[in-house]
C-alpha cells in the first residue's frame, strides 16, 4: 500500500480503500473462547518515558508529558480539552493515546482505529499541534500519527513541516480521520467525499500526502506495518458499559447507490440464525442506526442484512465495537453483482451453500496485501477460493494484493469454519477466527492481527 493510500483522500487512497470492499470487522470473544486465543494487554508506558515528568492538566484532566505541556494545554486548548473530556469516546481515545510510550505510533494508531477517530478529537489535535507542539515535544511535528512507528519516524524526519501544517488545521485533521474511517467502510467514493466535506483542509492534506509519497514510500509500505506481531496489539475495552448506538450507510458494491428498505438486525455472536435480534432497523437511503448492549469487550456480534436487491449478508465486527458513532459506508453486493463476480471465476453459486469475503488487516488496522487465507471449509471439493487482483476475483491467486486486499471462497458448506491468516512474506500466522457460513448468504469480515 502506498503512503498516499494511508494518508490522503486522493486517487491512491481511494483505490486502496477498495480493499475493504464487501467487508470489514468479524467475531471476537466467542472466537477467542472457541479457538483458545488469549486476550492481549496494552503495553502502557508513561508518555514521559524520555525523561519528562508527566502531569495532569487542569482542563480535561488529561495526563501530559511535562509541566510545560500541561500549562500550554491549559492556557491555549482548555475548551477543546474539556469538550473531549465530555465526550466518552473522545476521552477514551485521547487517554489511550496518552498511555502510549512517546514515539510509539503503533500503539497510538491502534488506539485511534479502535475508538474510530471521534470527531471531537480533531479540534483537540489541531489545537495541541498549532499552539503547543514545541511545549509538548516530542510532538514538534504535530499530534497527528502516521500509521506504523517506522512510517511515523520517516514522516517526522522528512515531512515535519507538512505534517505540522495538516495537524494544526482542524479541517485537514478531519480529512485524515474521515478517510481512515472509510477503510473499514469499503467505499470508493467515501475518501473523496471527505475531502469535499472538509474542503478547507484539502490543500494541507494534499501537500502532506505528496511529501509522504515522495519521501516515505518504503517506510510507509505494508511491509513495515507488522510490528505488532512482536509487540502484540492491545485489546481495548469499552469506556462504559452503557448501550452502544452506532450508525452506518449501506451502498451497492459497484454503483455505490444506497440500498433502501434493507432490514438490518443486530445479533449475538452465539445466535447463529439471529432468532433473537438485539435490535432491528430498516435502511432509509442506505442509512441505519442500531443500539446494542455492551459486554465486557464491547459488542462482539454481527449484523444480518437482507431485503430488496441486496444479496443477504452477515457482517461481523472484529475487533468488537467498543464505542458508538458513525462507522462509515458499508459496500455490499446486490444479487446481480455477486453473480457477476462469481462468474469471473467461472463458478455458479449453489443456493444450499454460503460464501466468504474477508479483508486481512495489518497492525495499523489497514487492509493488508501479501496475506494468505487458510479456510478449513474450503477443503470441500465443491468450494472455490479466490483473491482479488486488479479489482476482480481470481481463483488462481495465492494471496491478497493491494487492488484490493480481499480474499475468500464461494460455495462453502454451511456451519462454522475456521480461517487462519498468514503473512506470506514472513511465514507468520497473524490470526485465526471462526466464521458462520449460512446457505445463500455472504459472510463478510476483516481479520486484524490477534495472535
Amino acid at each position: 500500500m502506498s503512503p498516499s493510500s494511508r494518508f490522503s483522500p486522493r486517487e491512491a487512497f481511494i483505490r486502496a480503500s477498495v480493499a475493504a470492499a464487501l467487508t470489514t470487522l468479524p467475531l471476537a470473544v466467542s472466537c477467542r473462547q472457541v479457538l483458545g486465543i488469549e486476550e492481549r494487554k496494552l503495553k502502557v508506558e508513561t508518555p514521559d518515558a524520555g525523561g519528562h515528568r508527566s502531569i495532569a492538566s487542569t482542563c480535561g484532566s488529561f495526563t501530559q508529558p511535562s509541566d510545560a505541556c500541561a500549562k500550554c494545554m491549559d492556557t491555549a486548548c482548555c475548551d477543546e480539552a474539556n469538550a473531549c473530556a465530555g465526550d466518552t469516546t473522545c476521552k477514551a481515545a485521547y487517554r489511550c493515546i496518552q498511555g502510549c510510550k512517546a514515539g510509539d505510533a503503533d500503539c497510538a494508531t491502534w488506539c485511534l482505529g479502535s475508538y474510530s477517530r471521534p470527531a471531537s478529537l480533531a479540534p483537540l489535535t489541531a489545537c495541541a499541534s498549532s499552539q503547543c507542539a514545541a511545549a509538548c515535544s516530542p510532538h514538534a511535528c504535530g499530534v497527528l500519527v502516521n500509521g506504523s512507528s517506522t512510517c511515523d519516524a520517516c514522516v517526522q524526519m522528512n515531512c515535519c513541516d507538512e505534517n505540522l501544517a495538516c495537524a494544526s488545521d482542524e479541517a485537514c485533521v478531519d480529512i485524515d480521520f474521515c478517510s481512515h474511517r472509510c477503510l473499514p467502510a469499503g467505499s470508493l467514493r467515501c475518501s473523496s467525499d471527505c475531502a469535499t466535506t472538509f474542503s478547507a483542509g484539502a490543500d494541507d492534506s494534499a501537500t502532506r500526502s505528496s511529501c509522504i509519497s515522495a519521501n516515505c514510500t518504503d517506510a510507509c509500505s505494508s511491509d513495515n506495518a507488522w510490528s505488532c506481531l512482536d509487540q502484540r496489539p492491545p485489546v481495548l475495552k469499552p469506556p462504559t458499559l452503557d448501550p452502544i448506538t452506532f450508525n452506518m450507510t449501506v451502498v451497492e458494491f459497484l454503483s455505490e447507490m444506497p440500498y433502501d428498505q434493507v432490514t438490518v438486525k443486530a445479533c449475538s455472536p452465539t445466535d447463529l440464525d439471529c432468532t433473537a435480534p438485539l435490535d432491528t432497523a430498516v435502511t432509509d437511503h442506505g442509512a441505519f442506526a442500531l443500539t446494542v448492549p455492551t459486554g465486557a469487550n464491547g459488542f462482539d456480534g454481527y449484523i444480518d442484512l437482507s431485503g430488496g436487491t441486496l444479496y443477504p449478508t452477515l457482517y461481523y465486527f472484529l475487533p468488537p465495537v467498543i464505542v458508538g458513532g458513525d462507522r462509515g459506508r458499508l459496500r455490499l453486493p446486490s444479487a446481480d453483482t455477486i453473480k457477476l463476480l462469481s462468474g469471473a471465476i467461472k463458478v455458479d453459486l449453489d443456493a444450499t451453500r454460503g460464501h466468504l469475503a474477508l479483508v486481512p488487516w495489518d497492525c495499523t488496522l489497514s487492509p493488508a496485501p501479501g496475506v494468505s487465507l487458510l479456510i478449513d471449509a474450503a477443503a470441500d471439493k465443491d468450494a472455490t477460493t479466490y483473491y482479488f487482483e486488479n479489482n476482480a476475483p481470481n481463483h488462481s491467486a495465492m494471496q491478497t494484493t493491494a487492488d484490493p486486499a480481499l480474499g475468500g471462497a464461494v460455495n462453502l458448506p454451511t456451519g462454522l469454519t475456521r480461517v487462519r491468516a498468514t503473512v506470506a512474506r514472513l511465514g507468520a500466522t497473524i490470526s485465526q477466527f471462526n466464521f458462520n457460513i449460512r446457505a445463500g448468504t455472504l459472510t463478510a469480515g476483516s481479520i486484524p492481527p490477534s495472535l
